[in-house]
């Protein structure tokens, strides 16, 4: 508290809280489907899913081991 104090973010850090401001009085806990699929038909999937794809490169990697084994290659002899 002290250095709240000091770096002037007390009085705002003290409540009430910014969510209980912003958010509903009686959020719900426990949405319908129905409602859920309402608000999801909203959305513009096809547009969220072209903007986060824009800026991705492919990368390749080199594996230790073979594709889906979980065990490391074994040692050669010398």
């Amino acid at each position: 508290m002290d250095r709240a104090k000091a770096i002037g973010t007390y009085e705002v850090s003290k409540g009430p809280e910014i969510c209980d401001l912003l958010g509903p009085p009686r959020p719900a806990t426990h949405a319908r489907l129905d409602q859920i699929l309402e608000e999801e038909a909203k959305l513009p999937v096809d547009r969220l899913v072209a903007e986060c794809l824009e800026g991705v490169q492919p990368e390749r990697f080199k594996a230790d081991r073979a594709p889906g084994s979980l065990q490391a290659p074994a040692e050669t002899a010398r």
